[in-house]
């Protein structure tokens, strides 16, 4: 399945790389195979706890990111709780170069099923489109916003405006809005995601031909040698080159002038 995505999508591929912030291969051996020395896993098995524990499952998602070489290539997030339904579930997965697979998954079986045999069927989700934005004056930014009300992050979103702000728990399920085209853009000039929260999410946003950077406009780097693995400089993550151009264009210079709040 991932080979023969791989294949389908050299051409779209080979545009992303070429643009500012694409990243990743065209030769098909490095795309599916890496020295496991180069690698790091990334793994939060239960992210959004907090609304986990105040009952509000449909936060809740577990997170698997591979790094090489500092810079995310693998992803898997597992929604357990589809829209509160204990019984219905959600997994992504993909890579930059193979592009996004999703699958839903039903696992309510009678006496007479075997879990183990019941067949689940990835779909690929198309890169997400990347068309102009005519209006940009009035256009409304769809935006995944933090829970907690942050002054950094409420003066950026105030610059965004015209918007819809949708507050949303947990970090992987935030990042899901953007895959699920539920929100076009995440600003998140706080110093509390860890790697482990978002290195899946972002090699699934890029295998769909997204951008993720920090606030600066630089790539995050995820350092398995840093103290307390941080992202140090915030997150942006951004559907296409245009949402994420007209967010800068409203609030850039917010952005790169604000320092970086220490989440709580």
């Amino acid at each position: 399945m991932l080979q023969s995505s791989f294949r389908k999508r050299r051409e779209s591929i080979k545009r992303y790389l070429d643009s500012e912030h694409g990243l990743g291969t065209l030769v098909e051996e490095e795309a599916l195979h890496f020295a496991q020395e180069d690698m790091q896993l990334w793994i939060d098995p239960l992210d959004g706890t907090k609304s986990f524990s105040n009952g509000q499952t449909d936060y809740v998602t577990t997170l698997i990111g591979v790094s090489v070489h500092g810079r995310p290539r693998i992803g898997i997030i597992h929604k357990p709780y589809l829209a509160n339904d204990v019984d219905l579930s959600k997994t992504y997965l993909g890579s930059i170069e193979t592009g996004l697979f999703t699958s839903e998954y039903n696992c309510h079986y009678t006496e007479d099923d075997d879990a183990r045999l019941v067949t689940r069927n990835f779909q690929y989700a198309e890169p997400f489109a990347q068309y102009p934005i005519l209006d940009a004056p009035d256009y409304h930014l769809h935006i995944a916003a933090t829970l907690n009300r942050f002054r950094s992050v409420e003066s950026v979103l105030q610059r965004l405006k015209p918007s819809v702000e949708m507050r949303i728990g947990g970090a992987g399920n935030k990042c899901l809005h953007i895959l699920d085209n539920k929100a076009c853009i995440l600003v998140h000039n706080v110093r509390s995601m860890k790697y482990w929260d978002t290195c899946a999410v972002e090699a699934l946003v890029r295998g769909r031909f997204g951008i993720v950077t920090d606030k600066d406009q630089k790539p995050v780097y995820y350092d398995a040698a840093a103290n307390d693995m941080t992202i140090p400089n915030g997150l942006v993550i951004a559907r296409s080159q245009a949402v994420y151009d007209l967010a800068y264009k409203r609030a850039g210079d917010l952005l790169r002038e604000t320092k970086v709040e220490r989440g709580r």
